[in-house]
């Protein structure tokens, strides 16, 4: 998906709108935004979902364990 494609802005378009329609469940927003992304980075390239979801377990324990030490 390009950025400068009609399927970026549609795409956009339902993302922007669903998290102004889920405003008042903050955690649940936080949540479309990541599927979201990972929806984004996947049109790219499907294969590369594992290294996404990966790098994303692996950066939240990492804050996890940062935000314990301090």
């Amino acid at each position: 998906m390009l950025f400068n494609s009609l399927e970026y802005v549609l795409f956009v378009t339902f993302v922007v709108s669903l998290f102004w329609l889920l405003a008042k469940r903050g955690s649940l927003r936080l949540v479309m935004l990541l599927v979201a992304s990972w929806i984004f980075y996947m049109t790219w390239s499907p294969i590369f979902i594992g290294l996404i979801i990966g790098s994303t377990i692996f950066d939240f324990f990492l804050g996890q364990g940062i935000q314990q030490r301090r």
